[in-house]
């Protein structure tokens, strides 16, 4: 996988987006341990036209599409592209290959742009350039919505969150070895999730912090994970 597309445009990967690429280069195969609260899945309307940046494979719009959604998702991986083109259920759903902080569509394309577990795997000045995307083309009243890892005071997180932050120089960040590759996940307080809202722009921010069983990327074992769900709304008059 290289950093120039077939479209001819560099996608212009940053350090912690080539990791996932190394350590994940098919795509399919990275564990789904995030999901939407359903609190804002029934937020999204009947028919709403969707865009998940970060959709990998393609899970979480398949789950959506229970509303009838038009859907679109966008991936850095080629491959986890390639992979949901061919397994989706609804024909009419779009994939391409395309960064979330430079997407090739117009002001306010959609009715709910939705992000999971893409905040945490990318730098901080990436979260931010994310959110100022997904402002631009959400329709004026439109929701977004990320799904992100809770910040865990356990003392064993604890541990590894300091351990991890002498070389990441980021608050909340755990290096995840897997064989001789590493990543770079980000876990966030509720503050920290509100304030890229508010930075961006959005009103209305929403939180909803649960408890999930589900795969975890170092062990693939169930295990329960904390997580937030944020969503805010654009304002109508942007």
């Amino acid at each position: 996988m290289t950093e120039r597309e077939t479209n001819g445009e560099l996608l212009d990967l940053t350090p912690r987006e080539k990791l996932w690429l190394i350590n994940y280069p098919n795509g399919y195969d990275i564990p789904g341990s995030l999901r939407l609260a359903g609190d804002f899945v029934q937020t999204i309307p009947f028919g709403s036209k969707v865009l998940e940046v970060g959709c990998g494979p393609g899970r979480v719009l398949k789950y959506l599409a229970r509303k009838n959604i038009e859907a679109t998702g966008v991936d850095i991986n080629r491959a986890a592209i390639g992979y949901a083109k061919e397994h989706r259920d609804d024909p009419t759903a779009r994939f391409e290959v395309m960064n979330g902080t430079k997407l090739r569509f117009l002001d306010n394309s959609f009715d709910n742009i939705v992000m999971v577990g893409v905040l945490g795997g990318v730098e901080p000045e990436v979260r931010e350039k994310l959110m100022a995307e997904a402002l631009r083309v959400v329709m004026p009243g439109g929701t977004v919505a990320v799904a992100e890892f809770k910040y865990n005071n356990d003392p064993e997180k604890l541990k590894k969150y300091e351990d991890a932050e002498k070389n990441t120089h980021e608050r909340g960040t755990r290096i995840i070895k897997r064989g001789d590759k590493e990543l770079i996940v980000k876990h966030f307080t509720e503050d920290e999730l509100i304030e890229l809202f508010t930075k961006a722009g959005f009103t209305s921010v929403q939180t909803r912090g649960e408890s999930i069983e589900s795969p975890g990327i170092a062990d693939p074992k169930p295990e329960v994970r904390r997580q937030y769900t944020v969503w805010g709304t654009k304002r109508l008059s942007q």
